[in-house]
């Protein structure tokens, strides 16, 4: 709605972000909301409580590790570059090594290796860190019941993960047993 003000409407979809997370999963994730560091603030810190734990359910999702960090972006346009290499930051500083982008128009780029998009593709190659992008038709298709959030996110991850993978096009040399030596 062109009622609400840009930092209204991000501060819906942090809120909706939340309740998906936190209240649609009771007893799964703990949420804590609008933390501050030095110099950023942390939309959403994820952790998994001792019930998840005890249960096995983060065994399930290893690449979420203890915790993980959620950002939202409910702008008019897709995610530039900007925000993609600003959440990487908030990352590393964090220490996580991998973050829900919720991005309600979504990432921008051309292609999957272009602007954004490819972005996130350089930074899983390069620092074995993963942005999850997640968009209004993900939420959709979780209103709609046919899916729900951590199938998206186990999904998107696995498409990432195997999108950079290139072990595939390395022919291992003859005489590399030899220098293993």
């Amino acid at each position: 709605s062109k009622d609400f003000k840009l930092s209204d409407k991000g501060k819906l979809l942090e809120d909706l972000s939340a309740i998906l997370f936190y209240q649609g999963y009771p007893g799964i994730l703990e949420c804590r909301r609008n933390l501050r560091t030095s110099s950023n603030e942390i939309d959403l810190l994820l952790c998994w409580t001792e019930n998840a734990k005890m249960a096995g359910i983060d065994r399930a999702f290893p690449f979420l590790e203890e915790s993980f960090l959620c950002e939202c972006k409910n702008y008019k346009k897709s995610v530039d570059v900007t925000y993609v290499g600003k959440f990487f930051s908030l990352l590393h500083v964090a220490r996580c090594k991998t973050g829900i982008m919720i991005a309600w128009n979504g990432i921008a780029g051309r292609s999957k290796w272009s602007d954004a998009n490819g972005l996130i593709r350089k930074i899983a190659l390069r620092d074995n860190t993963y942005i999850i992008p997640i968009g209004k038709d993900d939420f959709k298709s979780i209103y709609e019941q046919k899916t729900n959030i951590f199938s998206i996110i186990r999904d998107k991850y696995l498409a990432l993960q195997n999108e950079i993978d290139y072990s595939e096009y390395v022919q291992h040399h003859e005489l590399e047993s030899d220098f293993k030596k």
